[in-house]
């Protein structure tokens, strides 16, 4: 790699020095094996490998770094920001403290653990679907819950077409965002005067599929 790196560097020199001059058989070598320097050079791949991590980062959980963009699998960070977007909506959930919103609420908590696994094929269109529908039905009438609703309709979308591509760390970035609009959504609610509407939760199920 060095031997390569000092003909690309021998070749740059002849280009910006004109009274640098080759002739003949030396000349006709050296530019064959610069030319086959500098593509090889180009053509090495990018490393793959996890770096490791140490200190502070360790300390937080991050023990590993994937320096490829696009490959597949949550880093140790993604995994970190679920843990916490885990933790921030069981206690919107506990705040929320309500019978109607509350299986919703449980529904979409528990599809956390499942990015966070990598387990992108349990999570089920129509489930999600019917989860969204619920909180629609719910924020009917208020005219800021019913934007909230909205949102967090537009981030269960996000988070099926990750699933759907099996693109592990996109889903786990649309989880992390769809969690904090449905903490937001809790805390509010808690925080609110609203009428409870009747309607049917019972068709949620209360886990998705195992």
């Amino acid at each position: 790699r060095l031997r390569q790196m000092l003909l690309v560097s021998l070749a740059v020199v002849f280009a910006v020095q004109p009274g640098v001059q080759l002739r003949g058989a030396s000349r006709k070598v050296v530019l064959q094996h610069t030319a086959a320097a500098a593509f090889s050079l180009l053509s090495v791949p990018r490393c793959h490998a996890d770096e490791p991590f140490s200190g502070s980062y360790a300390k937080q959980g991050i023990t590993s770094n994937s320096i490829a963009l696009g490959s597949k699998g949550i880093s140790a960070y993604e995994k970190l920001k679920v843990d916490g977007a885990i933790k921030d909506l069981a206690e919107a959930v506990a705040a929320a403290n309500d019978a109607k919103l509350t299986p919703t609420l449980n529904y979409f908590a528990a599809l956390l653990p499942l990015v966070k696994e990598e387990k992108l094929d349990r999570i089920e269109e129509k489930s999600i679907q019917l989860a969204v529908d619920n909180l629609v039905a719910l924020a009917s009438g208020n005219e800021s819950f019913e934007g909230q609703a909205a949102s967090i309709g537009k981030r269960s979308a996000t988070l099926l077409g990750a699933c759907k591509k099996g693109d592990e760390g996109g889903a786990a970035l649309a989880v992390v965002k769809l969690a904090t609009e449905l903490a937001d959504f809790a805390f509010g609610w808690a925080s609110s005067d609203r009428p409870l509407k009747a309607i049917d939760t019972g068709s949620i199920p209360l886990m998705p599929r195992q």
